[in-house]
This record gives structure tokens, sequence and C-alpha cells, in this order.
């Protein structure tokens, strides 16, 4: 195994020489994991955890099967988006992703040492001189860093989970829980978002688009209305706002204001479940809903109300369809909380009330007891807890805690906008001024909105040819037979 370090250690200082460095300082110091040989010859290291448990970096039967079966869904999608990569290993899944998908390939080094076991065990050179391959290693700063700017583009999150388990770096691992929050979906979820697109396509290229509403509401006070339980204790205060500040429903908080006999300026709905039909059926006339194309296209049908279309931002497809008939896209952040808030970022709203939007449980509810979901959280030892707004500790979920991180990592980027969390009894967000909703409202009792125009359909919309040549296999991807 020996003859591999030098051909390795060559490879990345031609490349990456302060890796190179390191990996050579670990391997003189005998600081590595050593290798062992799985059953069919393959190399690997097993390397104990911080409870002594041993941890198996690949198979011991057969890591290129594994790493086959790591990817197969991003063949079924065809993407040619870059990958990210958390964890190099000893360069299975690397070379797979290579040798079966066309993007560009970010590996993030989780543990050096590791990489040093693999430089004695494997020759990895074809991976180090590959021109689409581009090792992130240092610091925990630094490659946050060049995490954040690699996800600007469409990106597939992949990771290796013995790493994952042995990484100090815990910075990266919360930063990789948000991206795996926002990117990662099922395949039976990415069938049926791929689904509903197919079913809505005419409507994106007729319908106005989003990106006639950025920046028109520039400094104008924004409502996110979620419909967690403090909405409840809200929700008879809604008439003191109005006319002082841009109202947006996500699509569970529609069913409280129309019982309480109000209308949002706007709602916004991005969930391609039934479910998502099932909340919004309801009779008009209905407000203007910003929508995403992965909803179910009986909502867009139905809607007397004018529809309007942005897209997520973290999907290639979207900004495939953007680049050709723009629409404005959304930083979608994985609920449609999120998507509210980033569209009211995008219209300028400054100060930027949230109102219902809890990430917990406060009183073991999930919802405001007016939506159609709301039902009593049984507590129980495994749930996660954390400080509440007022101080006490609340129960919250996996997924409420990283919207929680998504939220504070959006706000801290906006140095500018105040953001106010109404939640006296939920998740406490980093970045947002805690107080109450009357104190909120008395901080916008001077506003007064003027009238406004909402977007119109665009003009001369794309015959199905047009869309079909210019989109090319794209077009193919959308209307697949397989959906």
């Amino acid at each position: 195994m020996e003859p591999f370090v030098q051909r390795n250690v060559s490879a990345l200082k031609s490349r990456w020489e302060p890796l190179s460095k390191r990996i050579t300082d670990i391997i003189d110091n005998d600081m590595y994991p050593k290798p062992i040989v799985g059953k069919l010859d393959f190399p690997t290291c097993q390397v104990a955890d911080s409870t002594g448990k041993i941890v198996t970096i690949h198979s011991l039967f057969d890591p290129i099967n594994e790493a086959n079966e790591k990817i197969k869904h991003l063949k079924k999608k065809k993407t040619e988006n870059a990958i990210l990569l958390f964890g190099f290993g000893f360069g299975y899944l690397s070379e797979v992703i290579l040798s079966q998908l066309t993007g560009p390939v970010f590996v993030v080094v989780l543990s050096e040492e590791i990489l040093a076991s693999a430089c004695i065990a494997r020759d990895l050179t074809d991976i180090f001189f590959n021109p689409r391959v581009e090792l992130i290693a240092g610091t925990e700063e630094e490659i946050l860093k060049k995490v954040e700017k690699i996800t600007l583009q469409s990106v597939e999150i992949l990771y290796s989970d013995p790493e994952l388990k042995l990484s100090k770096h815990y910075h990266l691992i919360s930063a990789l829980e948000r991206l795996r929050f926002q990117y990662c979906q099922p395949d039976h979820v990415f069938d049926l978002i791929r689904r509903n697109i197919k079913n809505n396509i005419s409507r994106i290229l007729v319908d106005p688009p989003v990106k006639d509403l950025f920046a028109k509401f520039i400094n104008v006070p924004g409502i996110l209305l979620a419909a967690g339980p403090s909405l409840d204790e809200n929700i008879n205060h809604f008439s003191e706002i109005t006319g002082k500040a841009i109202v947006l429903a996500v699509d569970a908080a529609l069913i409280p204001l129309r019982r309480f006999g109000m209308e949002p300026d706007l709602v916004i709905s991005v969930d391609p479940f039934e479910t998502n039909r099932t909340q919004l059926s309801i009779s008009g006339p209905h407000p203007p809903l910003v929508y995403f194309p992965s909803i179910p296209s009986e909502i867009i049908t139905n809607w007397t109300g004018s529809t309007i279309c942005a897209l997520p931002q973290n999907d290639r497809l979207s900004h495939v369809i953007d680049k050709h008939w723009p629409t404005g896209l959304l930083d979608s952040g994985g609920s449609v909380a999120t998507a509210a808030f980033s569209l009211l970022v995008e219209m300028g709203c400054n100060p930027i009330i949230m109102v219902g939007l809890d990430l917990a449980f406060p009183g073991m509810k999930s919802h405001s007891s007016h939506t159609l979901w709301c039902s009593e959280i049984l507590e129980n030892p495994y749930m996660p807890v954390l400080k509440s707004t007022n101080g006490a500790l609340v129960r919250t979920s996996n997924f409420f805690n990283l919207t929680r991180t998504w939220f504070e990592s959006r706000i801290k980027g906006l140095p500018k906008v105040r953001v106010i969390n109404t939640s006296l009894n939920g998740a406490r967000i980093a970045g947002a001024h805690n107080i109450s909703f009357s104190e909120a409202v008395k901080e916008i009792g001077r506003s007064n909105i003027e009238k406004y125009n909402l977007p119109s359909p665009r003009k001369n919309p794309p015959s199905y040819l047009e869309m079909k040549t210019v989109l090319g296999k794209d077009f193919e991807e959308i209307f697949s037979d397989e959906l």
C-alpha cells in the first residue's frame, strides 16, 4: 500500500499545497486510522467515536455498490447540477459521481486523518487531477465560507454518514443540516413535484411573474402570517393593521383569517401534497395567490383571485425556466414560511413582522386551533428542547429547529431590515426582535400604504412547440411519461 503515498501527496500538492503538507505531517506522525481490507479487497478504515463505538467508514463488502446507491436518485433526475459532497472517505463516492454524473464536484474534507489513511491505501490521483473536482479543506470557518459561496448555485447535497458521526465541526454539521433540509427530497416527493410542474406548465408561462412584485414595497411594513399556535392570541387584533402593512399569509392561515372575517393582501402556497389542496378549497372570492408550480394544479385552476407564479431558487429547472422567461426566484428554504419571508424581503418590506411563527409546540399544540391541522402533541424524551422567546424551555421538532436556523442565517444577512418575532412562547430566533404583536402594531401606527396594482399576466406566452424547442432536454424532463 505504501507506494500510493508519494503519488497521492504529489497530486494533492499540485492543486492544494497546504492540504498536502498537513496530510504529510499526519502520515509522518502516524496520526491516521490504519487502513483495513474488506471482503472484496476494497480498503477502508475504522474509527472510534466519542463513546468508543467503532465506526466503519465504508462498507466492508462492496463500497462501490454502496456509492451507487447513494447517487441513484441523482441519476434518475439526470441532474447536471454541481455536487456538494460532505466527506471524502476513501474516494469511492467521488469516483462513482465522476463516472456517472456530469457536473462539478465539491468535496468537503471532514477528516484529514481519514484522507491520510486513504492516501496510503488507494491510488487517488485520478480524483485529485480531475478538473471537475475541488477539495474544500481547512479551518471550519474557511470551509463554511466556501460552502456558502457554492450553495449560491444549484447544487445536489451528498454526505458520508460515518464521517458526519465522527466530525467535530459542529457549526459545519449544523450548516449541512440546513442544506439537507433545503435541498434533499425523497424520490416520491421529487416525482410528485415534477408531476405537478407538468400539470402547471401552461400557467407558469401565462400567469403574472412574482418578479413584478420585487422592490415595489420599499420600507413598507410587511406581516408574515404563519399558522402556529400563537396566531390565536393575535388574530383578533388584525383589524388594527388594515391599510398599514402588507399582510402575506401562508396557506394554512387563510382559514383562520376567514373565520374572523379577515382577508390578507397575499397568500402563498408551495407544498406539493394533496393536504395543501384541502386547506385551500375554500369559497371565493379569493385574495391574490403567489404559488410555486409544485402545488397541485387544482388549486390554481379553482382559484378565483389573481395567481402569481414564483420559482424556488434551489431547483435547477427553475433557473432554466427563469433564464428564458424571467419569473422571479425565491429562496424557498424548505417551507412555506421561509418562502413567505423571502418574498417579503424581495418586495422590499421593512420592518417584517412575523406572527404565528412559533417553530415549536407552545402548550404542546401543533397549529392554531382554527386551522384544519391543529392537534395535541404527545411529549416524548427525544423531542428537541430549546429556549423560547420568554426564556422558558419549549419542545420543538427537528424540522422546526432547522427552519429556525434558516431564519437566523437569513436575518443575519439582512442588517438593514428590522425583523420582529411576535411569538412570545415559541422558539427564540436569533437576530429577530421579540415584542408583542400590539407593540409591533404601535411601531407601524403611522404607516399608510398607497393603493398598488397587481402584476399583469404575461403577454405573448410561448406555444407548446416554442417551449419544446427552447427547453430541449429540460422539456423532456418535465413531460416525461414516467411521471
